[in-house]
């Protein structure tokens, strides 16, 4: 029953999300219709940089701190507070990702450089791997439950 109201509530946050990322959209679409800078320009390539790196290197590192909180860190913890924990790092992890779309649309919208849409796309695509349902947190969890029992035999 616990991780009925978990999963329910993480799917909140990423449709939340998702909301956020078509308000930037909407918002871009129509107040940011010419480039703000040319391209080749010091700051285009400062912001095409930001936004290339930031995908680079959120993604992978989201994915690691979220295995490693889980499998390492989330066992010690109570398990009463276990929950609360896990949802924290999901929430790490979903924002992580999340501002590597949201960023790399705005360098879109701000530069109109194809390459910053393909950025986004890659962001994309981790954060749908994100999603939140309920076999994935019972797996989750069952792992936990069996590293739990292992513990206690030894």
């Amino acid at each position: 029953m616990k991780l009925e109201r978990l999963c329910k509530l993480l799917q909140l946050y990423y449709y939340i999300v998702f909301i956020l990322f078509f308000a930037v959209v909407l918002f871009s679409t129509n107040f940011l219709k010419n480039p703000l800078f040319e391209l080749g320009t010091s700051v285009a390539i400062t912001l095409q940089s930001v936004g290339v790196m930031y995908v680079l290197i959120s993604i992978p590192l989201g994915m690691w701190l979220f295995h490693q909180k889980q499998q390492k860190t989330l066992p010690k913890i109570p398990s009463e507070q276990q929950e609360s924990y896990y949802k924290k790092i999901w929430l790490l992890r979903l924002v992580l990702i999340s501002f590597g779309v949201i960023l790399n649309v705005l360098i879109f919208y701000i530069l109109k450089d194809l390459s910053m849409l393909y950025a986004a796309a890659i962001a994309a695509v981790a954060f749908i791997f994100c999603k939140p349902t309920m076999q994935k947190i019972e797996n989750d969890f069952s792992f936990l439950n069996n590293k739990n029992e292992k513990q206690t035999e030894e």
